[in-house]
Order: structure tokens, then sequence, then C-alpha cells
């Protein structure tokens, strides 16, 4: 089946009809070569799209030139030019990227947060779990919880941004000394700030977040003042 992405657009007086009456605009379709990508690469598939709070838009893509197939973002930050990839795979210090998770975010400024697999080319390490915003690494399996002291990270999974460009993912968590599974956790900014962790006792809950008992789906407001979180 081939898939299009399509934008409605709605100029002036037309912002406040319902979507009914805005104009339909193709923007990329399988079998396209986008704008940024490499030479003689094409699109093979379309993912998630994403939209920010400065009309700008954007879609997972992956391409192909029938030997190499490479993951991208693709779009515009701003309305105001042409559409072109944001972001593709990369090496970035030690980590050789990988495959995109389909869960990402955008900020108005065209920041991406998103999790690839990685090759670390010090460890050896291979399909390792990474989360980014852009070019810096925010969290790599097996590497250290900057915020827990001692742990570990298992996993980082379905990242998001900020309006402004504050980072936020679900992450599991280790422990350093025992390798023990101890749940996951709700992290937010460059830092990895644990907003809630399994074991915690939220008001409300009766007992304490199981080790699975923060749910992937959850949500930040544009400007982080508030959070929406499913929990066990």
């Amino acid at each position: 089946m081939s898939r299009t992405l399509f934008l409605a657009l709605a100029g002036g007086a037309l912002l406040s009809l319902p979507a009914s009456a805005q104009i339909a605009s193709g923007l990329v379709r399988e079998g396209d070569a986008p704008a940024g990508a490499p030479p003689g690469h094409t699109v093979s598939s379309i993912t998630d799209p994403a939209v920010n709070k400065a009309t700008g838009y954007a879609v997972g893509l992956s391409t192909s030139d029938g030997v190499t197939t490479l993951s991208h973002f693709w779009g515009e930050p701003t309305l105001s030019g042409a559409p072109a990839v944001i972001r593709t795979e990369a090496t970035i210090g030690n980590l050789v990227q990988n495959s995109f998770e389909s869960f990402w975010g955008y900020s108005d400024a065209g920041q991406t947060a998103y999790s690839p697999l990685c090759e670390n080319t010090s460890t050896g390490g291979t399909s390792l779990d990474c989360v980014f915003l852009d070019g810096t690494v925010l969290c790599e399996e097996d590497q250290p919880i900057a915020s827990l002291p001692g742990k570990l990270w298992r996993f980082g999974s379905r990242p998001g941004v900020s309006a402004d460009g504050i980072p936020y993912w679900i992450g599991g968590i280790d422990d350093a000394t025992t390798g023990a599974n101890e749940g996951r956790g709700l992290f937010l900014g460059a830092s990895g700030t644990v907003i809630m962790k399994s074991g915690d006792v939220l008001p409300g809950t009766g007992g304490p977040l199981d080790g699975g008992g923060i749910s992937f789906d959850y949500r930040f407001s544009a400007r982080i003042t508030h959070y929406l979180v499913e929990v066990d």
C-alpha cells in the first residue's frame, strides 16, 4: 500500500473553521526523493507525524537506495520554508545511530527528541537503546543515570520535547551492582531528572508503583506546566 502525508492548510479567517473547510495538500509520498536525503534515496515508508506550537510540521521517514535504509525526520518548523530532512542517522561521538523509534517530539525551534538504537565504538555494545535531543545523548543503555546514583539505564523510549526544547522520556532502571531490574521512571530535562519511578508511593494510589507501573501512555503540556500519566 502506497502512503502519502497530507497537510490541511487554512489561512486567515479560515483558521476558525472546522477541518472539513480546510484545503488538504499532499506533502510527501512513498517513492519521492526528499530534499536533504542522500543521493539516490527515495521514501520507502512514512511513520508518525508531529507538529509543534509554531505551525511547524514533520514526519518520520525511511529512505532506501536499494542497498542501505536510513531513518530520518523530515519537515519544516515554522511553515515558512520548503520542507527538508531535519535529522538523519549519524555517528555522534562514540555512538553510531541506527533505526529511529517511531515515537518522537518536535519543538518550536525544530529540535527533535528521538530514540535510536546505537552501537558504541568504545565499549563494543550493540543495539543499545538511547535517547537524544538533536545531537546530544540523554540516555544510553548500560550507562549511569545521573539523577539516580548507583543505577544504570536499561532502556530509553517514547521521548518527547516541550515547545521550548525541554526533553522527556520513559527510562528503564537497573541496579549498577547487581544488575537487577528496578522498573522504570519518567525523566525530564537534559540532566534526566526523575519525576516518578517504580517503588514511589504517589498520593491517592494506596501503594508503591510496581515494576512496570509507569505506562508508556503519558503526556506533558506544551510548556511542561502539567503532565498526565497512567500508573499501576
